[in-house]
């Protein structure tokens, strides 16, 4: 049951920086630089989960709250480079959190 509520909420933020993502800037180069963020952010999150006073609930509960902020905060700023780096904190944090509950 754990792992269904995780994944619900995981995919929704991840849909909601993406779909966001995408009203700055040009598609094609906001793309690549997700990509580019995602995989120090993956392994970020493996190196938390090595942590004594983090371990995996914290570093999932950390990974999507940061993200849900970064969503809603999100949508209030202005189309600009903000925007962007706001988005692949989000989507950076939600990629670690991913990747804890599939490791």
């Amino acid at each position: 049951m754990w792992v269904l509520v995780v994944t619900m909420v995981d995919r929704s933020l991840l849909t909601l920086c993406c779909y966001l993502l995408a009203q700055a800037g040009n598609l094609y180069v906001n793309f690549f630089i997700v990509s580019l963020a995602e995989l120090p952010c993956q392994l970020l999150g493996l190196a938390a989960v090595d942590v004594a006073s983090i371990g995996r609930r914290g570093t999932v509960l950390y990974g999507l709250l940061s993200s849900g902020i970064s969503c809603v905060v999100l949508g209030l700023l202005p189309a600009g480079w903000l925007q962007v780096a706001l988005a692949m904190l989000g989507k950076g944090a939600c990629a670690a959190a991913w990747t804890v509950v599939r490791a």
